[in-house]
């Protein structure tokens, strides 16, 4: 992965830079490394008032009086390409608490993108000749062509 960032309102809130990612669909979630997932929620809190988050399993905001569409959506750039995670696709919100469907691992050196990235791209496993295929879904979160079409300026 080159480049995996989170922006609100078209504005870029957080960023990494070359990052090793594997596509898995045998997980739920994506998966990061903890110290990220901390920085990425450093982040979200201060372009955030009144959210506050913690990390359990997965990340825990505070959500009292915050819908989800307040929360940053997420692009990944993999082989130069864009991949769009909307808001709608990440948070889960439940009361006054917004889960964020993110694991970490102290330990873990790469991201691993996981079903909440199959619900929105069309995967393609080319065992052969060792590559990997991605295309939007025609069951797509609406919100992804939508990101898509602001990225390209459409």
């Amino acid at each position: 992965m080159n480049d995996m960032s989170m922006k609100i309102d078209g504005e870029e809130v957080y960023s990494q830079k070359n990052k090793v990612v594997i596509i898995d669909s045998g997980t739920s979630f994506n998966l990061m490394p903890t110290n990220d997932v901390r920085d990425m929620l450093k982040h979200v809190e201060s372009s955030m008032p009144g959210v506050h988050c913690r990390l359990d399993i997965v990340p825990i905001c505070t959500c009292v009086g915050i819908d989800v569409s307040a929360f940053p959506d997420m692009e990944y750039t993999i082989d130069g390409k864009k991949y769009f995670m909307p808001k709608e696709s990440i948070m889960l919100k439940s009361g006054d608490a917004c889960y964020m469907k993110i694991m970490h691992n102290p330990t873990l050196p790469f991201y691993l993108l996981g079903l909440i990235f199959f619900q929105n791209y069309y995967t393609i496993f080319d065992q052969e000749n060792k590559r990997l295929g991605f295309a939007e879904s025609i069951h797509a979160h609406p919100r992804v062509r939508e990101l898509r079409e602001l990225s390209e300026g459409v």
